[in-house]
């Protein structure tokens, strides 16, 4: 438990510095882009005396390692700054659009590990079979195929020709969870297809790996089921890639949520934030690509720690 808990705290630790080192980055990457925010702001009713006070209220009249160590300051107490065009606080359009992006999210993975891990599992039972030929097929198109493309193609066909699913819009879950469910389908899929393939050949990689031990061996020939065998036994062991996979994946998913978002009119953070950068928006783009990497690093902080947990050969191997 001690050697856990432990792990656990150096791992906390190091996530420190990496959000450090990302909120730099984030800052550092708005700051260099072309364009200035003060005329965006204003628009046509820019002036000179305007945008003066404009670029002092909002701080850009100082050093940027001031800017910086002022923003960071804030965002530490809580205050992520503040929409330029609405005027509206940044914690607010989170509170309404993150549930957006994480619904999208956890779904999107959830489907891809409901389809990937028995597809892998089945795959790796069955070498060379009618399922792991078909998982080969579906992992190249869910590689080769960009989200962007698959969501266009599903709008095309489950939208403007069957009529089946709607092509964009968003209900929240709490108004309508049939309506909502719907509306996220097509979304869903198109995010999920890529994932499908990296998690099931992942699975199936592992399974063999593991189904090929000599404990197998010595479970099948006490007569066990082999559905019990690879199920049971095969894929608690060959579980730590797969979770890593999955760990990693997550990330990726964010990634692509932002262009889905686009694609779906879905509102949420992604596409506030390429919404934000067309105006120069800079808190807002400041603070949404700083909150999807600081979701990133959790989430892989909780992968490192998982990993940890289940193959406590990680554990020993960094005291």
């Amino acid at each position: 438990m001690q050697g856990t808990l432990g792990y656990i705290a150096r791992r906390l630790a190091l996530a420190v510095p990496v959000l450090l080192a990302m909120s730099v980055f984030v800052f550092a990457i708005i700051h260099l882009t072309p364009g200035d925010p003060v005329r965006a702001a204003l628009g046509l009713s820019y002036a000179p005396t305007a945008a003066a006070t404009l670029r002092h209220q909002m701080g850009l009249d100082q050093p940027i390692v001031q800017q910086y160590l002022n923003w960071l300051g804030n965002v530490l107490r809580g205050n992520l700054g503040q929409d330029l065009i609405s005027h509206q606080p940044l914690s607010e359009l989170l509170s309404q659009r993150l549930p957006v992006t994480l619904e999208l999210t956890v779904l999107s993975m959830g489907l891809a590990v409901i389809i990937a891990v028995p597809l892998g599992v089945a795959a790796a039972r069955h070498p060379g079979g009618i399922v792991d030929r078909l998982l080969g097929g579906i992992t190249l198109l869910g590689i080769s195929v960009p989200d962007f493309v698959l969501g266009t193609l599903l709008i095309l066909l489950f939208a403007a020709t069957l009529n089946w699913l709607p092509p964009q819009d968003f209900v929240p879950f709490t108004q309508s969870p049939s309506d909502n469910l719907r509306h996220l389908l097509l979304p869903v899929i198109a995010l999920a297809m890529a994932e499908v393939a990296y998690i099931s050949q992942t699975t199936r990689a592992s399974m063999l790996e593991t189904l090929n031990q000599d404990y197998i061996t010595f479970l099948r020939a006490k007569g066990i089921p082999e559905r019990t065998v690879a199920y049971k036994h095969a894929l608690r062991n060959a579980a730590v890639p797969v979770i890593t996979v999955i760990g990693v994946q997550f990330g990726t998913l964010l990634g692509g949520a932002i262009v889905v978002e686009n694609v779906f009119s879905l509102p949420g953070v992604g596409k506030m934030t390429v919404d934000a950068v067309s105006t120069r928006n800079y808190p807002i783009v400041q603070g949404g690509v700083l909150v999807i990497a600081a979701i990133f690093i959790a989430v892989n902080l909780i992968t490192d720690i998982l990993y940890g947990v289940f193959n406590p050969r990680i554990r020993e191997g960094q005291r």
